[in-house]
This record gives structure tokens, C-alpha cells and sequence, in this order.
């Protein structure tokens, strides 16, 4: 009966992971397009170019590293989860965010452009994480 109930226990901890992984990359995602759609609609980007860069950089630097400390809170068969994270995330999402803000479309494009590459970002990076964690 006990170890029933260990195993019980476990299976809700991996399940509760599991989606905490979901939702933190979701929140990830989401921060990070609210930001840049108003960087995009309320900001003169050329004037501005120096300053937007340096923010957007901030800004996937402080999510990521917001993401790392949710992930910090579970272990895994001995195995921090944040520790499954890459940095080069960072650089990464960074330097495509950027790309889009200043890419020749109008606003409505690039914002859906960059919605999209987020989501995308989110799902990878969601599946990588848990991939990492519960296959192996």
C-alpha cells in the first residue's frame, strides 16, 4: 500500500512538472510579445534603434532568467530541471525578436510574425526541456 501510494505521489509530481513547464514557457512567450507589440505600434524603432535592442536583449535576458527560477523549484530523478536549460536561448530569441521589429513589413505583420516565432520558441523549447527530463 505504501509504495502504492509513493508511486501515486510521483506520478502527480511528473504530471505537475510537466505542465509547469508548459505554462512557464507559455508565460515566457507571452511577456515578451506584449513588450516588443508596443515597442513595435508606440515607438519610433529608427530613432530609436540603440535603445529598442538593448531592451528587447534585457528583456529575453530577465524572462529567461525568470523561467530558469520556476524551473529551479523542481528536480526530476535527482536532476534540477533548470538545469536543462541553454543560455544561448537568450541570444538566440534576442536576436530574432530584433530582427522582426525592424524587419520592411507594416506593424500588423510583423507583430503576427512575431507571435508566431515565439509560440514556436515556446513549443521547442517546452518539448526540448521535458525531453531532457523525462527521457532519459
Amino acid at each position: 500500500v505504501l509504495d502504492k501510494t509513493f508511486k501515486e505521489a510521483e506520478r502527480k509530481e511528473i504530471h505537475k512538472c510537466k505542465n509547469v513547464i508548459e505554462l512557464a514557457f507559455r508565460n515566457f512567450a507571452s511577456h515578451i510579445s506584449q513588450e516588443c507589440e508596443d515597442i513595435i505600434t508606440h515607438n519610433n524603432i529608427e530613432k530609436n534603434k540603440e535603445f529598442i535592442t538593448d531592451n528587447i536583449t534585457k528583456l529575453v535576458s530577465t524572462e529567461y532568467y525568470k523561467l530558469y527560477s520556476i524551473l529551479s523549484a523542481y528536480e526530476i530523478n535527482e536532476v534540477n530541471v533548470a538545469s536543462k536549460l541553454k543560455e544561448e536561448w537568450i541570444k538566440e530569441v534576442a536576436d530574432n525578436i530584433i530582427a522582426i521589429v525592424y524587419a520592411e513589413q507594416d506593424a500588423i505583420s510583423r507583430i503576427n510574425q512575431l507571435n508566431s516565432r515565439l509560440l514556436i520558441y515556446s513549443c521547442d523549447y517546452s518539448t526540448y526541456i521535458n525531453n531532457k527530463t523525462f527521457n532519459t
